[in-house]
């Protein structure tokens, strides 16, 4: 078949009229309800910004970061969430002894932990379903994040803390089923 001879359908624009594509790179972080009310995280490339592309990430994300060579925001992501996952993975080894050391001091640690510092706003998101061990209702399941983990590790080489964690969520599938919460990483213990 002759290329030149094709012709297109009425209303259709010719092959030289029609808009050149290009491609696009997103990968979102967030949760479930992130995603309902639009405030995913995107990791962008696009070579040309379009109002079309922008109505579409307005729709769900509420931040962009845009990076400047394909390929990154797809590398960058799993990395991300294993650095994420690994800081998670601490919050409940370290969480769980302090009811042990403290007592009935504990809830006052707490408050301090997820109220105060650097890392209180870590703590204040993941902390309370730590201590309720409420892993049910997922909003970014403990298998996704361990199979992120699996494509951190390949990006970045063997790493101790990485390995740690790769355990840690293994165990955590394990326990609490491949649809617990990925906060599950922080509870040791099977299911009850």
């Amino acid at each position: 078949m002759d290329v030149r001879a094709h012709q297109a359908l009425p209303g259709q624009p010719q092959p030289h009229q029609r808009p050149r594509r290009h491609p696009r790179e997103c990968p979102v972080s967030g949760s479930r309800p992130c995603a309902t009310i639009g405030t995913l995280s995107a990791f962008l490339y696009t070579p040309v910004q379009d109002d079309p592309t922008e109505t579409v990430l307005a729709a769900f994300t509420g931040h962009r970061y845009a990076f400047t060579r394909p390929g990154n925001p797809a590398r960058f992501k799993p990395i991300y969430n294993a650095w994420g996952a690994s800081i998670l993975h601490s919050l409940g080894v370290i969480a769980r002894q302090l009811p042990a050391h403290l007592g009935e001091d504990y809830p006052i640690a707490a408050r301090a932990v997820t109220t105060d510092g650097w890392m209180s706003t870590i703590a204040a998101s993941k902390l309370p379903r730590v201590e309720c061990q409420d892993y049910a209702d997922p909003d970014f399941a403990a298998r996704h994040m361990l199979k992120d983990l699996g494509h951190a590790r390949d990006l970045l080489g063997a790493l101790p803390l990485i390995d740690l964690t790769v355990a840690a969520f293994a165990q955590a599938v394990a326990n609490q089923g491949p649809y617990a919460v990925f906060t599950a990483v922080a509870d040791p213990g099977p299911a009850s």
